[in-house]
Order: C-alpha cells, then structure tokens, then sequence
C-alpha cells in the first residue's frame, strides 16, 4: 500500500519572531534542525522511492536531516558523492504573500486576510492560484508514483499542505482559505492510497 508522507519544514527564524515569511527564504533555527530530525526517526519504518521538496533552503534543510535521521532506511536515496537526491521545485514554494511577508502574525493581519478562495493577497496569490501550481505536479508525478506503489515523501510549507488537502479532498474550496487547524512544523502526514490511487486511510506520526 503506497504512502504519500507530507509534513512542513521545521522551525524557522521567522517562526520564531512571530513572523509571516511566505516565499522568503529563511533558514531553521536550532529547534527546527531538532525538530526535522525528530522527524526522521519515527520514519525510519518507511523506505521512501522519491523525496520532494520545495526548493526554498528551509524545506531542504529539512528533508535533509529527516532523510540522515531515518538511516539506514533511505540511504539508497544518496547520490555517489553522498548527497541526498532530493526534488526540489519552485511550485511547492510556500503561498506568495505579497506585501504581508514579514510582517508579524497577528489577528490585526487576518482581520485583512482574504476571505474567498480566489481572492488574492495584495501584491500575492488566493488559495487557487496555490492550489493549481501543487495540483499540476501532483497529477504529472505525485500521483503516477504512488500507482507505481512508490512511497513519496515531501517536505514543504504550512500553505502548501492546505493545497494537498484540497487536491485530496480534506478541505473544501471554503474551508481552505481560513483552515481551523494550525499547521505544525516537522510532523509528518501520512496518506495511504489504494491500487486505484484513492486515498482510503490518513494519520499524524508524533510521539
């Protein structure tokens, strides 16, 4: 039963200040390191076919030491010079938050937050902008992988996931551009899928 495994980059810089980062690239703190690495180890279980991330340094990082962390599991995923063989693509960037990047995350800043799933951020994007450009590589490889019975790992970005939930229908057009549920950093998603590509069965791993 192939596995999709989804989760956000650690801990970042902006993370921890309390600041809205969208596609600015900004690098983990000490606990985002601790915290991907964490992750690693309660997926040493999985032996993972492709990894994908986005290619901001934060989600790299990331996968990076998730993969050391689940050795020896996923060292098959190293090239000859005993690096990692990772993905990366500028469409699983995080959401472009236009002029609301680096500013702190505040309800005096959602109060401004689009509403409609279309409705784009000032000098950024709507949630559908986000959710065509992660849709396209989900159906052209994603999705082909996991019909192969591939295990597929990506690290990206709290918006980024909610673009996954809809393409896999956890939330709907209206839920997603004001989501109940904060998206944690470096916990993984697992989603299992059937021989028909149907996702049938999905959970957290934490401890």
């Amino acid at each position: 039963m192939p596995k999709l495994v989804i989760f956000r980059h650690g801990q970042t810089v902006f993370n921890e200040q309390g600041l809205l980062t969208g596609q600015t690239d900004v690098a983990l703190t000490e606990r985002g390191c601790e915290e991907a690495t964490d992750a690693g180890s309660w997926l040493r279980h999985i032996k993972f076919d492709k990894v994908y991330t986005s290619s901001l340094s934060r989600a790299v990082e990331t996968a990076e030491l998730t993969l050391e962390a689940s050795s020896p599991m996923n060292d098959h995923l190293k090239d000859e010079m005993g690096a990692w063989s990772l993905l990366k693509h500028d469409v699983l960037m995080e959401r472009d938050l236009g002029h609301f990047s680096g500013q702190p995350n505040s309800m005096d800043i959602f109060k401004q937050w689009p509403r409609g799933y279309d409705e784009a951020i000032k000098g950024g994007e709507s949630t559908k902008d986000m959710v065509v450009r992660v849709e396209k590589l989900y159906r052209d490889e994603l999705r082909p992988a996991l019909l192969n019975d591939e295990n597929v790992l990506v690290v990206v970005h709290a918006g980024i996931i909610i673009a996954f939930k809809v393409i896999l229908g956890y939330l709907t057009t209206v839920q997603a551009p004001q989501p109940k549920e904060r998206v944690p950093n470096a916990v993984p998603w697992v989603i299992e899928f059937d021989s028909t590509g149907a996702n049938i069965k999905d959970y957290l791993i934490q401890p």
